[in-house]
């Protein structure tokens, strides 16, 4: 990988207002998370703006609703940011380890007395006996 001082020196000292000393005296590694914090601010400006918009033109729209219609930001323009993820993760146990398995007809490791060889559930992992 080739480091472009010129554009290093572009984004520091322009971009994220670092003083020529400042910009030097840092290591690579502090430069960038300075680097990544500085953008993880500017997108929450950004994401303020837009916000704002919207609150805005909702309000304006709310004006001109039949009574008893409302209008509310989401219903307007829901952004990425707002979307949860699909399929939130499920912390597995054993109970629903067991239910699936049952679902789809398949057999639990064990020794045929109910013991289903599943000894301990941790952080999410299944171990096995």
């Amino acid at each position: 990988m080739l480091i472009d001082f010129d554009e290093l020196q572009k984004i520091g000292l322009g971009w994220m207002g670092l003083s020529e000393q400042e910009f030097w005296d840092m290591t690579p590694k502090a430069f960038f998370l300075k680097h990544e914090g500085f953008m993880e601010l500017e997108q929450s400006h950004r994401r303020d703006a837009w916000e704002r918009g919207r609150l805005f033109t909702t309000m304006q729209l709310n004006l001109w609703m039949k009574k008893g219609q409302k209008l509310t930001p989401k219903k307007l323009l829901r952004f990425d940011w707002e979307k949860k993820p699909k399929g939130e993760p499920v912390k597995p146990d054993k109970e629903r380890f067991e239910r699936m398995v049952k679902k789809w007809g398949g057999k639990l490791p064990g020794d045929g007395q109910g013991n289903s060889g599943l000894s301990k559930i941790k952080d999410g992992l299944v171990k096995v006996r």
